[in-house]
């Protein structure tokens, strides 16, 4: 950091010796060019919050982001500049605001450049819209390979729309962000998406999962007591990917004890290792097989403490939901049962995310109209992307991270409403408001 500012004053001091009125307009503009980037980044999660909400028309989004960039101009930036913070303040509580307003007038001007500027580098507030590398622009290279297992219409599709999200440069090439899909019907034990699903890639806080069945593995010997403690402390595991809780649980049940269960899962691609202060588990590795499996085992009832976990798993837990659910077109009302012929009553399963990793993995129990009790499918959807570095910070999971939940979310939908056609007896029914995989 040191030998980056020594840089910038080298530069600086070499520019105002050069050209002196080049130096004073740096200076003069400076701020508000700071002030706008911080503007810009503001305003860009703001809607970006809304888009979770709501999907907004491109057209209408940008012109969102450069009002509001406009009237932090006109009503903050230029005012404060000119007059300074403390007569700022006094007449944006004063009664007398002729001279204020006049100000506002005068700062218009300004707008247009603020646009001019921010219009150039628009997307440098969005981490994923990288362009394709020059080395993969045709996007013929297949991002999710399929296997022999898997309906290959609906692989085909899903392919498709990484791809279009990749040419549209909302996603990056192959290699650099990478897409692993397992999603599995437990009532006929058919496997409908195999996408990578055994290619090793960082999963996050979906490895407390792990922690969770290996915990109850060992409670089971008798060699872990499952008092207020350590129950309260799984909870806050997975309902809260609380890591401190985490780092707690393991050190009671043992790294080598950990490992040992993993073995005897046969979990080959899974790693787990102690959270760091900074959260960034990226050297917790898995696979989408390794954690569908896990989650298959526990939902049927094959693993010690299954039914406990299945509690912990379906916890309702503000600020941490699912996005194999949440925030999608999938009905989750019963009434929705008789009316769009199916609805999801139950989904078991963790979150992962950090900068690098965006991940689901759940068993969802969903009901269709025509059939007797639940229709469960294990649903598991991991995006990383291996250029984030443990040392390195190369952007936040804010803005990647949020773009990645609609890409899951898409994927998701596209699995739920793959059973939905073949199992309820009102498969005509389309959603009308999503986000990608089915056309609207």
């Amino acid at each position: 950091m040191d030998h980056i500012k020594a840089i910038g004053r080298r530069i600086k001091d070499g520019v105002v010796s050069v050209a002196p009125y080049i130096g004073r307009a740096v200076r003069a503009v400076a701020p508000y060019a700071l002030t706008n980037i911080g503007a810009a980044v503001v305003a860009d999660s703001g809607i970006d919050a809304v888009n979770d909400v709501v999907s907004l028309p491109k057209a209408f989004e940008n012109g969102l982001f450069y009002i509001s960039l406009g009237l932090f101009n006109v009503g903050v930036v230029y005012p404060v500049a000119t007059e300074g913070v403390e007569n700022f303040y006094r007449k944006l509580i004063g009664r007398n605001i002729d001279g204020y307003v006049r100000n506002r007038a005068r700062a218009i001007g300004l707008v247009g450049l603020s646009v001019l500027m921010v219009a150039s580098g628009r997307e440098f507030f969005h981490e994923d819209s990288i362009s394709v590398p020059q080395e993969d622009t045709s996007i013929v290279q297949k991002s999710v390979d399929s296997s022999s297992e898997g309906d290959v219409e609906l692989e085909d599709r899903i392919q498709n729309y990484v791809n279009r999200l990749r040419s549209n440069g909302l996603a990056r090439s192959w290699g650099v962000e990478n897409f692993a899909i397992y999603m599995k019907d437990l009532t006929d034990d058919n496997v409908f998406v195999e996408m990578n699903a055994d290619h090793q890639q960082m999963g996050a806080s979906t490895l407390k999962l792990v922690v969770l069945a290996a915990g109850f593995e060992k409670i089971s010997v008798d060699k872990l007591n499952y008092g207020k403690v350590v129950k309260r402390d799984m909870e806050k595991m997975i309902c809260r990917s609380d890591n401190n809780a985490t780092n707690r649980l393991i050190s009671k049940i043992g790294l080598d004890y950990i490992n040992d269960f993993i073995k005897k899962q046969g979990l080959d691609e899974t790693i787990v290792e102690l959270i760091p202060k900074n959260g960034r588990t990226l050297d917790n590795r898995t696979s989408a097989r390794d954690l569908g499996d896990l989650l298959e085992s526990i939902y049927e009832g094959r693993l010690n403490g299954s039914d406990e976990m299945k509690r912990i798993l379906a916890l309702d837990c503000k600020g941490h939901n699912d996005r194999l659910v949440d925030k999608t077109c999938i009905p989750i009302k019963k009434s929705s049962l008789d009316i769009k012929g199916g609805f999801v009553d139950e989904v078991y399963g963790k979150t992962g995310t950090t900068y690098g990793v965006n991940a689901n993995a759940g068993v969802v129990e969903a009901k269709f109209l025509g059939e007797n009790g639940a229709h469960p499918y294990v649903a598991v959807i991991m995006i990383e992307d291996k250029n984030a570095k443990a040392d390195k910070f190369k952007g936040g999971y804010f803005f990647w991270g949020r773009s990645k939940s609609v890409t899951l979310r898409s994927i998701a939908e596209a699995g739920y409403w793959y059973l939905h056609d073949k199992h309820s007896e009102l498969n005509g029914y389309k959603c009308k408001e999503h986000n990608g995989v089915h056309p609207k």
